[in-house]
This record gives structure tokens, C-alpha cells and sequence, in this order.
């Protein structure tokens, strides 16, 4: 897995850069990891603990404001807001009397801290239906801080053609403190990713990695061939199956997330979790930690396995992540027109349990079902699709998913009947016999080439025929024979 992340963020007017469909070019996210010595992890956690500190220090302003509110309503009062905007001088009264080591810190980083808390609380008081702001707490995979760029080439220094060096922020007087960035070749963040007033920031994760995001304006892609179209069947076993206009059926299957020996290690480490969560209770009389029952502090040996787990969980994420990238670029450099079907994955993945009075069925096949479509991540692949494709030039058409699997390709004819195993497909009425993931792909193609699709990018959604439309919320079976391709990166 590369160690470095690129992704495609929202398009941005101001930028000068366009696109192969004539529209604006987007930002661009590098994402690097961090190797800090032992004196800038020391400075990364003390910047993370300050911005951690602000904002939850604006947390508990929203619940005081949130009280407020449910007192005047009570009363009879308006429910407006009691302030307009947050005031600034509340943090610096309360940094000055419970917190004065935010005195040595730069006030890039400050700034910057505050800035994130205050969106936070305005879009959790005042935007319909959002939740309000919860505390983070350290080590939750929420650690971070961002700054401002003071120079245009003084942040970042190239070392070779593997390694890079941030120059940290500082204070007045401190001295000076580089931290090692890993950067693979062909991968080198451009010189506006890190010009005079541009935002850094240095995440952590779960797993305690450091991270170093930055932004820059999107270089323009080269369009997919003209004329080029293919569609696209997703699955459990095989993850994409492909048909496109030359009549070309492939079968691209995710790697395994992670391999036996790491799955039962993943399972131990698990159950050794479960039973250190209370090895540690706390044995004061009045439990300073809760206000009522049993303390559920935790040990350091649960912190460690979940550490851990953290670890194991963030390889075989990156590596999901490192294929879907590579396939996703493949089939946007290669087509211009790519037809999926119109699947709600939030919808599918639903839980069968029911309730008390209504228990579901078939509940342990369903929850399987759903952590293999989890696995396969079809919602990012469809995502990354769209940002790929309309980069480009392309267009994603997205065609409704009833009876895809049960259309044969070749007459038409459409029953149930048709499916005579889950990985094979024998119609009725002509006799024609298929991988039932190939027979979907084709029909998809079909669809997607009768969605009269827009001159420029974007997403459409082809026409719904009169057959009324039904989730095909079951896993395409896969064919037996298999074609491999390699993706470009």
C-alpha cells in the first residue's frame, strides 16, 4: 500500500485549471505519514491536546447555550439563539485562568483550533436535523491541529526522492523542529500544496499514525476515449464484473482484507479485549469516575489490544483503499461511459432482526450478506467512480437494478426461472446460457447506452422502464471462468 493518498475534493471556481469537460478543476488531498523523533511527537501531542482543549471547550459553551434554550422555552420565551456568534475573549479569560500553557503555543495553531470549534458549534445549533457536537477525548482517532503556511517554500523541504521534511510550527524564541515525511515516487506534492497562506493539518488515527494532509489545485485529466462505454455488476465474490462495448467480460475481485493467520490473530485480540475492559476497577468508595454503579475504567492492557486491533483494522482498510483506487483509474481512463446500477448500499446493508413483534428471518444469512457487501465497499467504489469519471469527462449513468439478473441479454425474456443456480444463468425461452454476473453486466451496458446521457460530465440516472422497480438486494453469483486485468495506478 502506498503510503501517500490522493484524493479528489470539491471543485473550486477560483482556480484558473479546467477540466476535459470545460468545467472547474477541483482540490486535490495528499495525504503522507509522519516518522517524528522523539522531540516533534512531543510537539504533535502538545498542539493535538491544544486544539482538543478548545474545542471541547466550545462544547460545553453549546451545552450551556442548549440549556439556556430549554429554560426559555419553558418560560414561554423565543427560541432564538442567545448570542449571534461566539465570542472570542471567552476562550482567551479561560485559557488565561484554567489553562495557561496555551500560552506557548503558536497562534497559527490557536487560530486555527478556534476556527474548527466554532464551525462546529454553528452547524450543531443551527443547521436543521444536525447532531450537536460531542468532546473528543485524546487517542479517539479525532487528534489533530492545522496552521497556516508562513513561507512559500520553507515548509517543506526534500530530502530524496523517498523522504520529506515539515517544518512544525513554533512559538516565539523556540527553536526550530523538522519532522520526517514519507513520500513515494511519482507522488511529490506539487509547490501550491504548500504556498505563503495555504492550511496544513496533522491528523492521528486510532492506531497512533500521524498524518500530513495538504491541498492543491487538480491537475486536468485526459478524457476516455470517445465512443467508449461498459457496464458494471457489483458483487459479494467478485466485486466488479465488467462488459463493455467490444463485448468483453472481466471479472475484478478485491484481495482478501487480510489473511488467516491475521483474521485469527484479529479474533484473539478481540476476545482478550472483552476480558480486560474491567481488569482494573477502581476501588475508592466514592468512584470519582462515575456517578453512580460500577467504574468502567479501563486497564492498560485493553488500551494496548486496542491498539492493536486499531493496527490490523488500518492495513486491511489501506488496502482495500490502494485496489479500488487502481481499478477505479483504470476504468475511467479506458471508458467514457460507465453504467451502474441504482442501489442504496445504507439500504441493503439494513439489519432483518425486526422487532419483538415482528421478528425477521433467514437474520444470520442477512448479517453475512451484509458484512460481505461492507467488505467490498460498494459505496466507495461508486464514489470514487463518479469523482474519477467526471473528472474526465465522463458519465456515470446509473440504471435501475430490477431484474438485471433475471433479463436475458440476448432476447429479452425476463423471469425468475431463468436463474437455475446463483452462479449461472439458462434462459427459458432461447436457451442462452451464461455467468449470471455476465449477463447482468451486459444488461446493465444496455440500460446505461439507452439513458441518453448529457453532452458533459456528470451523473444521470437512465429512463425506468414500466417493470416496477425492486431491489436486487441479493449478491451476484459469480461465473466460473475468470479474467484478470492490471489496473493502472
Amino acid at each position: 500500500m502506498s503510503p501517500s493518498t490522493v484524493r479528489r475534493m470539491a471543485p473550486d471556481p477560483s482556480d484558473g485549471a479546467r477540466g476535459a469537460a470545460g468545467g472547474p478543476v477541483g482540490l486535490v488531498a495528499f495525504k503522507f505519514r509522519l516518522y517524528p523523533s522523539p522531540e516533534a511527537a512531543r510537539l504533535l501531542e502538545r498542539y493535538a491536546a491544544t486544539e482538543r482543549a478548545i474545542y471541547n471547550r466550545v462544547v460545553e459553551y453549546q451545552y450551556e447555550l442548549r440549556a439556556l434554550q430549554q429554560r426559555r422555552r419553558r418560560h414561554g420565551g423565543r427560541m432564538g439563539l442567545p448570542r449571534a456568534e461566539f465570542d472570542y475573549s471567552d476562550i482567551n479569560a479561560w485559557a488565561k485562568a484554567e489553562a495557561p500553557w496555551l500560552g506557548g503555543i503558536p497562534g497559527s495553531v490557536r487560530s486555527q483550533a478556534e476556527r474548527i470549534a466554532y464551525r462546529a458549534l454553528v452547524d450543531s445549533l443551527r443547521l436543521p436535523g444536525r447532531r450537536q457536537a460531542r468532546f473528543r477525548r485524546r487517542g479517539g482517532g479525532t487528534d489533530g491541529f492545522s496552521w497556516q503556511a508562513a513561507t512559500a517554500s520553507g515548509e517543506v523541504r526534500k530530502i530524496n526522492k523517498r523522504w520529506h521534511e515539515v517544518r512544525l510550527p513554533r512559538a516565539r524564541r523556540a527553536p526550530v523542529v523538522w519532522c520526517r515525511v514519507r513520500v513515494d515516487t511519482g507522488r511529490e506534492p506539487p509547490a501550491a500544496a504548500y504556498r505563503a497562506g495555504k492550511v496544513l493539518r496533522i491528523t492521528r488515527d486510532a492506531a497512533g499514525t500521524w498524518w500530513l494532509t495538504m491541498t492543491a489545485p487538480a491537475a486536468p485529466e485526459r478524457a476516455a476515449p470517445a465512443g467508449s462505454s461498459c457496464g458494471l455488476d457489483l458483487g459479494v465474490i467478485h466485486t466488479l464484473t465488467l462488459a463493455d462495448h467490444t463485448g468483453r467480460v472481466l471479472h475484478l475481485k478485491m484481495p482478501r482484507p487480510r489473511s488467516d493467520a491475521k483474521a485469527r490473530r484479529l479474533v484473539d485480540l478481540q476476545r482478550s479485549q472483552s476480558r480486560s475492559r474491567l481488569a482494573n476497577p477502581c476501588e475508592q468508595p466514592p468512584c470519582p469516575h462515575t456517578t453512580g454503579g460500577s467504574c468502567w475504567r479501563t486497564s492498560r492492557r485493553y488500551q494496548q489490544r486496542r491498539r492493536e486491533i486499531a493496527v490490523l483494522r488500518r492495513k486491511a482498510r489501506r488496502r482495500a483503499r490502494n485496489w479500488i483506487e487502481k481499478v477505479t483509474t483504470h476504468i475511467a481512463d479506458r471508458y467514457r461511459l460507465v453504467g451502474v446500477e441504482d442501489l442504496s448500499v445504507r439500504a441493503l446493508t439494513a439489519s432483518a432482526a425486526g422487532t419483538l413483534a415482528a421478528p425477521g428471518r433467514n437474520v444470520a444469512a442477512k448479517r453475512s450478506l451484509n458484512r460481505g457487501i461492507r467488505e467490498q465497499r460498494w459505496a466507495t467504489i461508486l464514489r470514487r467512480l463518479d469523482d474519477k469519471i467526471t473528472a474526465r469527462g465522463g458519465q456515470l449513468v446509473r440504471v435501475p437494478a430490477a431484474n438485471t439478473s433475471r433479463r436475458c441479454h440476448r432476447c429479452g425474456h425476463t423471469a425468475a426461472a431463468n436463474r437455475t443456480t446463483r452462479a449461472l444463468f439458462c434462459c427459458v425461452a432461447c436457451g442462452h446460457r451464461d455467468g449470471a454476473d455476465a449477463n447482468a453486466a451486459q444488461n446493465i451496458h444496455d440500460l446505461a447506452l439507452q439513458g441518453h446521457p448529457p453532452a458533459r460530465g456528470g451523473t444521470a440516472t437512465a429512463p425506468t422502464g414500466a417493470t416496477p422497480a425492486e431491489t436486487d438486494a441479493e449478491a451476484r453469483p459469480e461465473a466460473a471462468d475468470d479474467a484478470s486485468i492490471t489496473p493502472a495506478a
